[in-house]
């Protein structure tokens, strides 16, 4: 097996883990041991998947899988050690968005948050930092739209800001495809994200 077919397969193992970092939070709770181990799990398959990828930028070998998302601006916001946050700005970077990684206490520093289309956040962790910064967000940078994560659509969907909230539970493909659409989209209903929609779509649905 040469490094690039590893690589593919590791992207695919970080694919894994984070349905099964999800899955293990949604079943166990993530006061379980079920989901420390997943923690670890995860934890694990992105460090054998930041070895692979050193090695092949170190070749010179294209390192970006098929590029969905063509250069659109993502940035995720996180306070302290987020697992799901994470796993997102990995997958889409690596997808061909240019992916940056934040604190929630960063959200309005300098151009981070000016030069992004679309801001995600988990919401189901940390709410009232989350809730401060899509204040901040939609106060200072009202270009940039708002995508939260979440199980449930209480209380984001009729907050001041959120273009939309995504299932929490949803694929990662699911999300990248809701990401796109959030960003190419010139005026996006937020009351959409009330009614059942695509089944490839992922945004929660009632």
């Amino acid at each position: 097996m040469d490094t690039r077919d590893a690589f593919d397969i590791s992207l695919s193992e970080v694919d894994s883990a984070f349905e099964a970092l999800e899955l293990a939070r949604a079943t166990s709770g993530e006061d379980s041991l079920a989901y420390t181990e997943a923690c670890e799990r995860y934890r694990i398959t992105i460090l054998r998947w930041k070895s692979i990828y050193a090695l092949l930028a170190a070749n010179g070998a294209r390192t970006m899988m098929p590029n969905v998302g063509k250069g659109r601006r993502l940035l995720v916001l996180r306070r302290g050690h987020e697992p799901i946050a994470e796993s997102i700005f990995v997958i889409a970077r690596v997808r061909g968005f240019v992916s940056t990684l934040e604190s929630c206490a960063d959200a309005v520093r300098g151009q981070i948050v000016s030069d992004a289309q679309l801001t995600v956040l988990d919401g189901d962790c940390h709410l009232a930092s989350k809730l401060k910064a899509i204040e901040l967000i939609n106060r200072y940078c009202p270009q940039c739209r708002v995508a939260v994560l979440s199980s449930t659509l209480s209380p984001f969907a009729e907050w001041p800001g959120v273009d939309a909230v995504i299932d929490r539970g949803a694929s990662p493909k699911q999300m990248l495809e809701c990401f796109c659409q959030l960003i190419d989209s010139s005026r996006f209903d937020v009351s959409a994200v009330l009614a059942p929609p695509p089944p490839d779509i992922g945004l929660w649905s009632a």
